[in-house]
């Protein structure tokens, strides 16, 4: 069983026309896998923030949409973005991609190269990686400790009773004989205890960001089963491009954000991404500007980064 799913931010395409199974695009190594013409014989259905001044039928500019462009479509999810950028095949095209045999291995092999489709397509989209969060220092968890109100009511009570000891103990005078007074001792007991409280619990913190920097780097070292050159293989997951076809299963915890391209019962729990607690039946972006597609609810081909696969099967043509 298994879901073909094509990572979202790579198929936007404001422009869509009829293709042949004769269109081919060439890459600079030589591989054709998908429509060559996408970017100059298509009418234009949508401009979304297209930056003033380019062109976006210049082949010096292989993916003309940014980002923030892609991100329109699934913030929030939107059909009418989706047919603006030509459906699933015109998203497609735009992203160099053919859905049927994936992205080029041949090009993704230029990632080490200085030039070549894969490297401008990580230069404009980046990779499938979010930034480590730096873990805050043992001093600044120190200091968020030292915030709380039962330990700051200690520390004025020390320094008080700290204070008046001290003025006891040397700024009275005593008469010839009497003990000295030792009542600063009480002061420095509270103040003692509090650094003594603060140590232990800033320390027990900083062990835990550690601890947290560990799992979120494991959590992130697992494969994902993808399409390339039609063949399937499992990548990393840091790996995966804007452009790939992934293949999902039952259980799989979905790495990107993504359009559906084909399957069937295929449903979604995306309860931790969006707060959405019912399972989202999804439908293929195929289908869903099709004309004889029937449906009560409104159709659904986006999937969410974060959501898991609850059930469904398909099969890649």
């Amino acid at each position: 069983m298994s879901n073909n799913l094509l990572d979202p931010k790579a198929l936007l395409d404001p422009r869509q026309r009829s293709t042949s199974n004769a269109d081919t695009i060439s890459f600079t190594d030589g591989t054709t896998v998908a429509p060559s013409s996408y970017l100059s014989d298509v009418p234009q259905y949508y401009e979304p923030d297209q930056p003033k001044g380019v062109d976006l039928g210049d082949p010096n500019r292989p993916f003309p949409h940014s980002p923030d462009q892609l991100g329109q479509l699934l913030d929030p999810k939107s059909l009418d973005v989706l047919k603006g950028f030509g459906g699933l095949e015109g998203l497609a095209r735009s992203l160099r991609v053919d859905l049927k045999a994936g992205l080029s291995v041949d090009e993704l092999e230029q990632h080490t190269s200085s030039h070549g489709p894969s490297t401008e397509r990580v230069r404009t989209y980046g990779r499938n990686q979010l930034p480590a969060k730096k873990p805050k220092s043992i001093w600044r968890l120190a200091w968020i400790t030292l915030q709380e109100a039962v330990l700051i009511m200690l520390l004025v009570a020390g320094v008080i009773s700290l204070a008046l000891g001290l003025y006891e103990t040397f700024g009275v005078a005593h008469k010839p004989g009497d003990p000295t007074p030792v009542d600063w001792v009480e002061g420095v007991a509270i103040l003692s205890a509090v650094v003594i409280v603060v140590v232990v619990a800033s320390h027990n913190d900083w062990q835990k960001e550690k601890a947290f920097v560990k799992l979120n780097t494991k959590k992130d070292d697992r494969e994902v089963k993808v399409l390339r050159s039609g063949k399937s293989m499992l990548v990393n997951v840091v790996d995966v491009v804007v452009g790939d076809v992934l293949y999902l299963e039952p259980g799989d915890l979905i790495p990107v954000d993504g359009i559906f391209i084909d399957g069937h019962n295929v449903k979604c729990d995306e309860s931790t991404a969006t707060g959405e607690s019912d399972s989202l039946k999804k439908t293929p972006g195929a289908k869903v500007f099709a004309p004889d597609w029937n449906s009560s609810k409104d159709p659904d081909p986006f999937i969410i980064s974060g959501s898991r696969v609850l059930e469904g099967k398909a099969h890649v043509d």
